[in-house]
């Protein structure tokens, strides 16, 4: 296991940045393409049929973001596969289709708890900007607070999502090792 002192944890973060920069390439260029490209070429006579209207872009683009976030979750193992264990993109990809296959019930169940929050989190944000009205102190005040809201629910997720990796991954290793000859 991964086991260093609170000071060296800077270290750590420095060497296995050069590991999750290749996940977060692909995340960059994923979302790139989904939600930066339209809107760029929005701006181009060529291409502004395809973008007909505010509506149409719009729609677009929250089914972009809606679909980036389900290939986040469903490659939730990749960047945490790059963090522990320093591997190449293409073995993190295939560790990540190994890890769902051995435990695709605690995984599943976590995509689950990770929607159902997400859900829950988007029905109180509407809930509240309509019930308190639009452009009053207390909506300002929410959409200020709200940020703050969502990233203790993402963190807490975060935080979640790891434990269950490190879990599944110990019993995995423990039921190897039970089995293999000594």
């Amino acid at each position: 296991g991964l086991t260093f002192a609170r000071h060296e944890l800077a270290g750590f973060a420095i060497r296995r940045f050069s590991y999750v920069v290749k996940w977060a390439v692909v995340v960059m260029v994923v979302s790139s393409l989904l939600i930066n490209a339209p809107l760029f070429l929005k701006n181009f006579q060529a291409f502004a049929p395809w973008f007909a209207g505010e509506e149409t872009l719009g729609l677009l683009l929250q089914n972009a973001r809606v679909g980036l976030a389900i290939f986040l979750l469903c490659f939730a193992t990749v960047q945490v596969t790059l963090t522990f264990h320093s591997e190449s993109l293409k073995k993190a990809l295939l560790d990540h289709c190994h890890f769902v296959a051995r435990h695709w019930w605690p995984f599943g169940w976590y995509l689950v708890i990770a929607a159902f929050h997400f859900a829950a989190l988007h029905v109180l944000h509407e809930s509240v900007v309509r019930g308190v009205g639009e452009g009053t102190a207390l909506w300002v005040s929410w959409h200020l607070i709200f940020p703050w809201v969502a990233g203790v629910i993402g963190a807490w997720l975060l935080a979640t999502w790891v434990s269950v990796f490190k879990r599944c991954e110990s019993q995995h290793r423990v039921a190897v090792a039970a089995v293999s000859p000594a």
